[in-house]
């Protein structure tokens, strides 16, 4: 469990270097695993962060881990421009602290989530607290815990950006989702079935395909 002291918050950050197997494919989650092992974290102390304009303070209640997260950690997503060491973590859940100049549509006490930093030399969610571009959030619906939320910002961008931005994906038409019972494609289904699409879904075992149909979901 993590607590404050004094003025200081604690935080997550990994890795001090690159993983030298950078290069390598690891084709099991065995290899990952061993690769992960080797990109540790370390605890330290910082000075919490100030929320600036347009920017809120969010006390975070948990932090989402995706296959971008692990990359990331073993330095092989150049791509990300997230310099090592650095506090990781791309999607977090938590309580509006604090709100900076210019920011009008939260305000403190407010449940929000969203996909906020991690990536590009912006602070990530392994901290106590991140303070991150209100434009990046979205009010934490109801019926979601910290914990599930945690895990819906990325995964949903995703798919959405796939099925809506790229494909246009609308009524009539027929949509077919591989690994169906996955992050990215559970919320495919979901925004695909919304739009008026059928959906048909795939899945490695009986069992993830079962998950499909138990949630409503057409599996095929």
């Amino acid at each position: 469990m993590i607590v404050m002291r004094d003025v200081r918050t604690d935080v997550l950050v990994g890795p001090t270097r690159r993983s030298r197997y950078r290069n390598e494919q690891s084709p099991d989650k065995a290899g990952r695993t061993a690769r992960s092992a080797r990109c540790p974290f370390s605890t330290c102390q910082r000075r919490p962060p100030v929320a600036g304009a347009g920017e809120v303070l969010v006390r975070v209640a948990a932090s989402g881990v995706n296959p971008l997260d692990l990359k990331i950690r073993e330095g092989i997503a150049e791509h990300e421009r997230q310099k090592l060491p650095a506090i990781l973590g791309i999607d977090l859940p938590g309580t509006v602290v604090a709100t900076g100049p210019g920011v009008t549509r939260s305000r403190p006490g407010d449940e929000v989530f969203g996909m906020t930093g991690g990536v590009g030399g912006h602070q990530g969610s392994l901290a106590q607290h991140a303070a991150v571009d209100a434009d990046l959030l979205a009010l934490k619906p109801a019926n979601f815990s910290m914990r599930e939320a945690s895990v819906v910002p990325l995964v949903f961008i995703t798919a959405r950006e796939g099925l809506v931005d790229r494909m246009a994906v609308r009524a009539g038409q027929a949509v077919l989702v591989l690994g169906g019972a996955g992050g990215v494609g559970q919320m495919a289904i979901q925004i695909a079935r919304a739009r008026g699409a059928e959906v048909f879904a795939s899945g490695s075992t009986s069992s993830t395909l079962a998950a499909t149909t138990q949630a409503g979901w057409i599996a095929g």
